[in-house]
């Protein structure tokens, strides 16, 4: 079995590097060795800066709603349903995670006690609010007017312990709904918020990506539209929560469908096929990026570290972590989360 060397760097959103579904994936073809010192090829996050201190093969790996740059990456995976070359695979977060994507699979299958044993209306578990024009805080104000949310997360938490919860899934479980809410609008943005609502087999009330319903069974979820009628939201709402047959009949729609482009690729071996295409070349023919080759690319890069050295300058980290001091997180950081 043929050994490849990589790594992961600004990869938060899986922190770890022995268990994700990058390296499981590689490790049914290759012998994968963690090399954090010389690795052939390295994954980057899509937020971060490393990658310019890094001249070997670039995979970008993307989690927030941004285009993937093909300028400074040799491969990219990400949100955005599009095609380019053998660089570049739709893949976005929400089906990422495999234990939460089999039990939401699957959720459909359970029995009609499971469903009618949670007592508890509706859930929200975020870290932030604010998102695209404050919608996560509209959403959560609108649908309060009809019965009381239990948020569990970071903000606005009204548990009686004011603390966060330690087990996402668990909490969820409790409940009827739970509100899966982006913190923007984007086409094939579409993150683990509303596989976890399905995974802990509760209907997810969602607001985020426009083409959501291009992908998944609108038959299993409550979509607010980006022009919703909040009146409209709320009585569609009560009218699942007091009709039990209803209720059921959502609880046993799956969430994928056969012409789903999203269902062939987790049926599928496209992930596979995709980082076998990059991993069975020639070291010295797999790279892609423009500012490996071309002079514009070049200098595209050069401004790039540039200005990454401007940002993380003394001045600047001491003007941030001011700002961050009276002003506070999220006034400053926008609630991305």
């Amino acid at each position: 079995m043929k050994t490849i060397r990589i790594d992961f760097r600004d990869f938060k959103i899986f922190p770890n590097k022995q268990n994700n579904f990058v390296i499981n994936t590689l490790k049914k073809h290759y012998d994968v060795v963690i090399d954090e010192e010389k690795p052939d090829y390295v994954f980057f996050g899509a937020t971060g800066e490393l990658y310019l201190k890094y001249d070997g093969v670039r995979i970008q790996y993307i989690a927030e709603p941004i285009c993937p740059d093909f300028n400074m990456f040799d491969y990219s995976i990400g949100f955005d349903d599009i095609k380019f070359g053998d660089r570049y695979i739709h893949w976005p977060l929400c089906i990422a995670e495999e234990r939460k994507l089999n039990l939401a699979m699957n959720k459909h299958l359970l029995g009609d006690e499971e469903f009618l044993s949670r007592q508890l209306f509706c859930n929200s578990v975020i870290s932030s609010g604010g998102g695209h024009v404050g919608k996560r805080d509209r959403v959560y104000d609108e649908i309060s007017k009809y019965k009381k949310i239990d948020s569990g997360g970071r903000y606005r938490n009204n548990l009686p312990d004011g603390k966060p919860v330690k087990d996402k899934l668990e909490f969820q479980k409790k409940y009827k709904f739970s509100l899966a809410l982006e913190n923007a609008s984007y086409p094939g943005y579409t993150t683990e918020k509303i596989m976890d609502a399905w995974a802990a087999g509760s209907i997810p009330i969602y607001w985020g990506d426009p083409t959501i319903t291009r992908e998944f069974n609108p038959k299993s979820f409550v979509e607010i539209p980006q022009d919703a009628d909040f009146e409209e939201v709320r009585n569609r709402i009560r009218e699942i929560d007091e009709n039990e047959e209803l209720y059921l009949s959502m609880q046993h729609e799956p969430i994928l469908l056969p012409d789903s482009g999203l269902y062939e690729k987790v049926m599928g071996d496209e992930l596979d096929r995709f980082l076998i295409g990059i991993f069975e070349q020639p070291l010295d023919r797999v790279y892609r990026r423009s500012s490996k080759f071309t002079m514009l690319g070049r200098f595209r890069e050069y401004d790039a570290q540039k200005w990454d050295r401007f940002e993380h300058s003394k001045v600047i980290t001491w003007l941030r972590k001011t700002k961050r001091k009276y002003l506070g997180l999220k006034k400053i950081e926008g609630a991305n989360k």
